[in-house]
């Protein structure tokens, strides 16, 4: 008799992953920032995408981030804008990003 949970029957695989952290705005409060989405090719339009990001958004709100989850996208990016575009994200103008690199320093 097993009485363990586990399902040997089952296939688990990483198809993909999300980095992110959690942040402060001080206007805003705390946020959920996705710094990378990742699925592998082969595992995309599976909804796979959606889930992650379903679960992040989850998490944010469970975490009351006031500032929402926000990430950035690359203009160039249209399958990534087509999928935030789909899932109902609002993608803002205006954001140009900085830094300071090398000699800069």
């Amino acid at each position: 008799n097993n009485n363990n949970n586990t399902n040997t029957n089952r296939n688990y695989y990483t198809c993909g992953m999300a980095l992110f952290y959690i942040g402060y705005d001080f206007h805003r409060g705390r946020f959920l920032y996705l710094e990378d989405l990742f699925i592998e090719e082969e595992y995309r339009a599976n909804g796979h995408g959606s889930t992650i990001m379903s679960a992040l958004a989850l998490l944010a709100t469970t975490l009351g981030c006031t500032g929402g989850f926000v990430w950035q996208a690359l203009d160039w990016n249209t399958p990534a804008l087509n999928f935030y575009h789909k899932i109902g994200a609002r993608i803002e103008d205006g954001l140009l990003t900085t830094r300071f690199a090398g000699d800069g320093l």
